[in-house]
């Protein structure tokens, strides 16, 4: 079946009511701030980035039809660098991000019952090299045991997904060095979100000369909404978002088509 270039799949219930304090109308709980803050990565396109002082992309965009259009809240997208955006967790300086769970995030936030997005994690090589003619999917690295990969600071999937694999990472700002690094053969392959791999690909101009192969990694993540534990809308929000959606909410997929 042809999809488009990124396929979206959600599907809404009727809206939740809430009122002018930001909170759902049966809380005598009302926020001072009456704004629910979410904290994006800042040069993830098209999932997540920055685009004329603005934040923009897949995750904001369903954020605000989710949370703005449907349950009538006030939410400000705040896109920064992955690192500063965890931090921005951990001291409650923001209310939630949307992001894979790990057990070092779970230490200072907490997520939603339901995930929004499943984001298919697939692999990346240079064209006509050893991890190209070896490799067949990012589950099996032992063909290129040794070599190096590489990914993005703070990505708390990878860190879990090379945990036990047979081969080296290099942790770099952006994709788009680790594309670089790639094309010019100082590592062997990239393990990362399909869309984000794909759309960058795509701009540094290597279509003809990168390999990405269409088959996700098994555990490639789901994002849920985690709230910050320091968070003054945490147990209302929780509460509020479990009840309204739990089993009434349709993960979708975020991928672009190669």
């Amino acid at each position: 079946m042809q999809r488009t270039a990124v396929i979206l799949a959600l599907l809404f219930p009727a809206t939740l009511a809430w009122n002018t304090d930001g909170l759902s109308q049966d809380s005598n709980q009302p926020n001072p701030a009456n704004v629910f803050r979410i904290v994006y990565a800042n040069n993830w396109n098209p999932i997540s980035y920055i685009e004329n002082g603005k934040t923009k992309g897949i995750l904001p965009d369903r954020v605000e039809h989710l949370l703005g259009q449907i349950m009538g809240m006030r939410v400000e997208h705040i896109a920064v660098p992955w690192g500063r955006a965890q931090k921005m967790i951990r001291d409650g300086a923001a209310d939630a991000f949307i992001t894979t769970v790990t057990p070092e995030r779970l230490t200072y936030s907490t997520p939603t019952q339901d995930s929004l997005f499943y984001v298919p994690f697939v692999l990346a090589t240079l064209k006509e090299s050893a991890a190209d003619q070896r490799l067949k999917s990012p589950d099996n690295l032992i063909p290129v045991m040794g070599s190096t990969f590489c990914d993005v600071l703070g990505n708390g999937w990878a860190t879990q997904f090379y945990q036990n694999k047979p081969v080296k990472v290099h942790y770099a700002p952006t994709i788009e060095e680790c594309l670089k690094m790639l094309q010019v053969g100082r590592v062997s392959g990239i393990v990362h979100a399909q869309a984000v791999v794909k759309h960058y690909a795509d701009i540094m101009g290597l279509g003809k000369t990168i390999h990405i192969f269409p088959t996700p990694a098994q555990s490639s993540p789901t994002f849920p909404i985690l709230l910050s534990n320091k968070s003054a809308w945490k147990d209302r929000f929780l509460k509020d978002f479990n009840s309204r959606f739990s089993q009434k909410l349709d993960t979708q997929t975020i991928e672009k088509k190669e």
